[in-house]
């Protein structure tokens, strides 16, 4: 069994209007620390004269950028740089879809992070609606508890820890967004009718028609009326539990 536990922080919710908006809370949250740690690019590490130790050692953690008091380390960067190229493998991407998506991964990492910082501002924890979503994938992947879906993450490389976090900052920088951004957008009707009018061929599809099937088919061996009529029965028994509230999906699964 093959779970969907994708590690990826990317996100995909800011629309054309709400990336400024975003923009002005990064400046807003930054502000009141240290204002050029907010800004989307590598900083480097402020020299620290530190006394000699007798011992020797290598450093664990290099950090690339400072955001507020939380850092983005060598070690972050290159996880998610490895994700994206093996997303880009699974999914087919052009060489210039990757390298769009590593140009913007540092950006897109620092944006996180504001939006992280904001909600521990706010008080956002996102505990309750991790729960909610753990136990929706754990029914999803037919599991009888957390610790099986715990069990299934581990069997597939995946740390059930980094994932749950991965969730929990998902939903934070949902909800920071939906709190700081999408309350504060003032559309009006004229608004969206313009942006409608400028974008009308990307809301043109073309008619479609889209078909569920169960296919009974007829045994290949044997007495071929005899077949015929077997399968005709268990066609009757399907649309009986049809018209008897039965799920298309589930019979689709299990009589198809």
């Amino acid at each position: 069994m093959r779970l969907s536990l994708s590690m990826s922080p990317r996100f995909s919710v800011l629309s054309f209007s709400q990336s400024a908006a975003v923009f002005a809370l990064a400046v807003a949250v930054t502000s009141a620390t240290v204002p050029v740690w907010g800004q989307s690019h590598a900083i480097p590490a402020p020299a620290v004269a530190e006394p000699q130790s007798p011992f020797a050692g290598t450093v664990v953690e290099e950090p690339i950028v400072f955001v507020n008091d939380q850092i983005i380390s060598k070690s972050d960067f290159e996880r998610q740089l490895g994700e994206i190229e093996a997303q880009a493998r699974q999914q087919n991407w052009t060489p210039q879809q990757l390298e769009e998506q590593k140009k913007n991964l540092l950006r897109d990492m620092v944006d996180q992070q504001l939006l992280l910082s904001k909600g521990k501002e706010l008080g956002i924890t996102g505990e309750t609606e991790m729960i909610k979503q753990l136990d929706a994938i754990r029914k999803q992947n037919n599991l009888d508890s957390m610790e099986a879906l715990e069990a299934a993450a581990k069997s597939q490389g995946v740390s059930f820890e980094d994932f749950k976090q991965h969730i929990r900052d998902r939903i934070i920088t949902q909800q920071v967004i939906g709190q700081e951004v999408y309350r504060k957008v003032n559309l009006t009707q004229a608004d969206l009718q313009r942006y409608y009018d400028a974008h009308k061929a990307e809301y043109g599809k073309p008619e479609s028609v889209r078909l569920n099937e169960i296919l009974i088919p007829t045994a290949t061996t044997g007495d071929e009326a005899a077949n015929v009529a077997a399968a005709q029965a268990k066609a009757q028994d399907v649309y009986k539990q049809l018209q008897g509230g039965a799920k298309f999906e589930e019979l689709a699964k299990t009589d198809s």
